[in-house]
């Protein structure tokens, strides 16, 4: 049985009876097909009554329990038709169609919550206690009570802003202590963060004074900034110069075939030094770049001026000993150069396809009197 007060609906009459209380009922089985029934002590006029089973159509008997397991109703109208009923019946004892109180046909409906008024009036059996039981109410409670909100009273229910708006912008005597318990939290608070301000007032001070001291002490040390640029970036944060050293022109290329790599490209060409005799050049890189006929670049790559090889040791050396001879190590010195003589360059290009249209060189990088010149 669902929970709190519910009834069943016939399919046929569509009379609603309620089962919040046991059913006066008597629960009764065809002998012939075993299909069960419950038939309302209502129907009963007599201590007997002749019923006819809808489903197989036998006849049988039901005795009307005695007087003190349920009291007699009235007989309500059956809506039965006459047509249905044999004349025996009608003369001696009411014969009742009992597919119209199968108790598996009927509609069991849960009842959903309503007010006492929704309750339908012709339903006999269902009384308002019946709801009334089911709703649990505060024994301490007054009709006239506060309800949900408790013992709050409707002062309690706006704030010390709102009454101001009516009773003035002073605190109500009943909120006094709480407003001078506030305000000595406010000013807790206040101190608290004039502390923190001043803390970091006194460290940004701090701050700044080491800060001045250390650019003088650098502005009167120039040369010690100077050592740690150079020793953590050698090459490329150095101020520009002009550079008196050049490429000559024109530029030279030429395949070789190597039996390991294939095909390699060497890109190969003269550097002439403007620089005074007495100064000293080291670490001159040199970049390449090849392009076709679109003025695309297809290749690029760098070498230490200084350097050449043969053509017949491109041709036997094998992959990691050609990228080697190409690669740039910081501190390598390279090879030794004499400023009074064109100083040669050589790039090689591994993996390059044909239809290279242009040779392109420049200066990237050197190395004068020691101190590392930035070129681009």
């Amino acid at each position: 049985m669902p929970k709190g007060a519910g009834f069943v609906r016939c399919p046929h009459c569509a009379k609603a009876t309620s089962i919040s209380k046991p059913s006066k009922a008597v629960e009764v089985t065809c002998g012939s097909c075993d299909t069960h029934y419950a038939i309302p002590l209502a129907k009963f006029t007599d201590s007997k009554l002749v019923v006819t089973c809808k489903k197989c159509g036998n006849r049988f008997e039901v005795k009307k329990p005695s007087a003190t397991a349920a009291k007699s109703a009235p007989q309500p109208d059956l809506d039965l038709e006459e047509d249905e009923l044999p004349d025996s019946a009608l003369a001696e004892d009411m014969e009742m169609d009992l597919g119209e109180l199968d108790a598996d046909s009927w509609d069991l409906e849960e009842e959903e919550p309503t007010e006492p008024g929704g309750i339908e009036a012709d339903d006999e059996d269902f009384a308002q206690s019946d709801l009334i039981d089911e709703v649990d109410l505060p024994e301490d409670e007054d009709e006239d009570g506060p309800g949900d909100f408790g013992d709050l009273s409707g002062e309690d229910l706006i704030t010390d802003e709102e009454k101001g708006l009516f009773l003035g912008d002073g605190p109500t005597p009943q909120k006094g202590q709480a407003a001078s318990k506030s305000k000595k939290g406010k000013t807790g608070e206040a101190k608290s963060g004039s502390g923190k301000g001043r803390f970091l007032l006194v460290a940004l001070l701090l701050l700044v004074l080491l800060a001045g001291a250390g650019g003088w002490w650098l502005m009167e040390n120039p040369d010690f900034m100077a050592e740690t640029t150079l020793a953590k970036f050698p090459v490329q944060f150095q101020p520009k110069q002009e550079v008196l050293v050049s490429i000559q022109e024109p530029l030279k290329g030429k395949w070789v075939k190597n039996s390991q790599v294939g095909a390699i490209f060497v890109l190969s060409g003269t550097l002439k030094n403007f620089y005074p005799p007495e100064a000293q050049l080291a670490q001159v890189q040199i970049s390449g770049r090849l392009y076709d006929k679109d003025g695309k670049v297809i290749a690029a790559a760098s070498n230490l001026a200084g350097r050449s090889l043969k053509p017949e040791r491109i041709g036997e050396w094998n992959r990691p000993k050609l990228e080697a001879y190409s690669a740039f190590l910081p501190n390598d010195p390279g090879p030794t150069l004499d400023p009074s003589q064109p100083i040669p360059f050589q790039i090689l290009f591994l993996d390059v396809k044909e239809g290279i249209q242009k040779l392109e060189a420049e200066i990237t990088g050197l190395v004068k009197d020691g101190q590392p010149i930035q070129v681009r």
